[in-house]
């Protein structure tokens, strides 16, 4: 029975998680990480990472149609830039506390966003977000709030792809590290095999629960996730 679990709850923490990604465009990952990491720590990062590039390619492609006449060039810019100070910053600055920043700065802009202060979706607030995601994505784990607070005004379907896409971009990046980290090898690819059926599971389920989300639902979820994020961060720090 012990065995059986250790192989179901991977997938159904992966099928809640993949199934809000699918859905609102975010949360995976805030949902994912944490209890994964209770299950076992090896699922994370590298095989919570391979799944995660299936997860977010097959949300972007359902909903391609509402990425016509966007750009998401600025914010791949920030990525590239930002990932690489994140590394830098964790392994010669180890003893300075990146979670409490993180989660300052992610309450900042829930802050601005209640108090209702939009943002323009422009290359600058586009190459910010996508650099800040990178150095708190690398430096503390939980690095999509600040693209997803960029586009919490969009509609439901355009919010999913977009940042199905660019967190596939994200992915693709931090697997690459990954790779010639020597962090992704057969025993990974095995434990992957574990959190599959979850991402199938949600992407089934994910159109379902869009036709909830799509009614005005969007930010006040993302909103409501941000601050989880926060929170996560923060209780990840202590």
């Amino acid at each position: 029975m012990e065995e059986l679990s250790k192989m179901i709850l991977p997938a159904l923490v992966i099928g809640l998680g993949a199934t809000l990604q699918a859905s609102v465009g975010y949360g995976y990952g805030l949902i994912a990480v944490p209890l994964l990491i209770l299950i076992n720590p090896e699922f994370v990062p590298a095989p919570f990472i391979f799944v995660s590039l299936i997860l977010m390619l097959t949300v972007s492609l359902r909903n391609r149609s509402a990425l016509k006449g966007k750009t998401f060039n600025w914010v791949f810019f920030g990525l590239v830039l930002g990932t690489p100070l994140g590394v830098f910053l964790l392994k010669y600055f180890k003893d300075i506390n990146y979670s409490v920043v993180a989660a300052l700065i992610i309450i900042f802009g829930l802050s601005l966003s209640l108090l209702k202060f939009r943002v323009s979706i422009k290359p600058v607030s586009q190459g910010v977000a996508g650099f800040m995601a990178a150095v708190m994505g690398t430096v503390c784990g939980v690095g999509g709030a600040p693209i997803a607070l960029l586009y919490q005004n969009e509609k439901g379907r355009e919010i999913r792809a977009a940042l199905s896409l660019i967190f596939f971009v994200a992915s693709s990046l931090s697997f690459i590290g990954v790779l010639f980290g020597g962090l992704f090898q057969l025993k990974e690819l095995m434990l992957s095999l574990y959190l599959l059926p979850g991402i199938f599971v949600g992407h089934w389920l994910g159109p379902y629960l869009a036709k909830y989300t799509d009614q005005g639902r969007s930010r006040p979820i993302i909103i409501t996730l941000s601050l989880v994020s926060a929170i996560v961060i923060l209780f990840k720090s202590a």
